[in-house]
């Protein structure tokens, strides 16, 4: 006769938990101000991804991020400028350039080139304002 097992408690902590630890959903609405968005400062930040083999630490890659602002048209526009250089060992480079308006971070482009055995690949482009939903 075999002996019925209680589940673990971890187990039972996690169904019981389960249910309430997900984030609430929020609708947002292409074009509307976002609360926070004010929050964004011009600068430029790097950064400096590896990969951990024992006790040493492999650079994989550099990435540098820089966000600007202008005004066109009277629109105050926001550019992020993304430069991702990997190791030396698997040498390429990709850049991302995307504008948004600002304040509510509405895509208005967005290009990527990516640079990798003499080769120069144009992509992920569009140059267009994207249209809120009526």
């Amino acid at each position: 006769m075999r002996i019925p097992r209680l589940a673990s408690p971890a187990v039972i902590v996690a169904a019981v938990l389960a249910p309430s630890s997900h984030a609430a959903v929020s609708k947002v609405d292409v074009g509307a101000v976002l609360p926070r968005a004010a929050l964004l400062k011009e600068g430029v930040h790097h950064y400096l991804r590896y990969l951990r083999s024992g006790e040493s630490r492999i650079p994989a890659d550099i990435i540098t991020r820089e966000i600007r602002f202008t005004t066109e048209d009277g629109q105050k526009r926001m550019q992020i400028r993304q430069r991702y250089d990997t190791a030396p060992s698997a040498a390429s480079l990709k850049t991302v350039s995307s504008w948004f308006d600002a304040g509510s971070l509405r895509p208005r482009t967005h290009e990527r080139i990516v640079e990798k055995d003499g080769k120069r690949v144009v992509g992920g482009s569009f140059s267009h304002p994207i249209k809120s939903p009526a």
